[in-house]
């Protein structure tokens, strides 16, 4: 009987915590979508860079104001995910803005995202554009072993050899040295 009243109050128990999540979840499928536009990069003053900018407004077209927006750009790494370039919370118009240098010619693709709120859903937006003449602000720096790449493998294998050389000469030399006090030991009894 105790065991049956301690399940039924575990059971209450869970009711009690997961109404609250299925009303979330429930009232999570109403909130509106808000409309997120990334706008076609610019130059900016500074020759390398572009300025991103992108509009968060509600269902009726009104700016949102004070809301994160992520600006990511997608790499063709291995498995990689979007880089983030910034982050900036929406002005009065809606609108926020980062600046960006690309470090590589080709195609970037560019992600602006909402992460949504307790009374708007998350939202996203994507734009491409195409680079070309950057000034190479990624520079592939030498190896840490660069110098003595060429030379340490063989270096190494000569160590080696010298101190397996050694092992067998002492094992040799302790060997003989065995034999010839055991002969000793033969011819004086």
């Amino acid at each position: 009987m105790r065991i049956r009243m301690l399940m039924q109050g575990a059971g209450f128990a869970a009711v009690l915590l997961l109404t609250p999540l299925a009303l979330q979840v429930a009232h999570a499928e109403d909130r509106p979508t808000p409309s997120l536009r990334l706008q076609p990069p610019y130059l900016t003053e500074q020759a390398d860079a572009v300025v991103l900018s992108a509009v968060l407004s509600d269902p009726a077209g009104v700016a949102i104001a004070g809301q994160r927006i992520a600006f990511f750009v997608h790499v063709d790494f291995d498995d990689a995910e979007p880089m983030l370039i910034g982050s900036r919370a929406t002005d009065a118009t809606g609108q926020a803005t980062v600046n960006y240098q690309p470090t590589w010619d080709g195609e970037h693709r560019l992600t602006a995202e909402f992460d949504g709120t307790p009374t708007l859903m998350p939202v996203t937006a994507s734009e491409s554009m195409s680079v070309s003449g950057t000034n190479g602000s990624y520079i592939d720096q030498p190896r840490g072993l660069e110098a003595i790449r060429a030379w340490m493998p063989m270096t190494a294998g000569l160590v080696l050899l010298a101190v397996w050389g050694s092992l067998v000469s002492i094992t040799v030399w302790t060997v003989r040295g065995i034999v010839v006090a055991g002969s000793d030991v033969g011819s004086a009894a």
